[in-house]
């Protein structure tokens, strides 16, 4: 099973380098996904998201 990330998630996509990937409770999905627009706008970085079913975690990956 993966393990998910437990630091805030502003924090750690600040912090991410590109190719990263964070994974995070399903549950977060909607403020992963939000943050992941808002913010990667405003600090000129791109993210794209990823969700496992199987695993009920959704990932968000640094790609620019």
């Amino acid at each position: 099973m993966e393990k998910t990330n437990d630091k805030p998630i502003l924090t750690a996509l600040r912090k991410m380098e590109i190719g990263e990937s964070l994974p995070y409770p399903v549950e977060r999905t909607s403020y992963l996904r939000s943050a992941c627009v808002s913010f990667g706008l405003e600090w000129g970085k791109k993210f794209k998201t990823k969700t496992n079913r199987e695993e009920w975690t959704v990932s968000a990956i640094q790609t620019a």
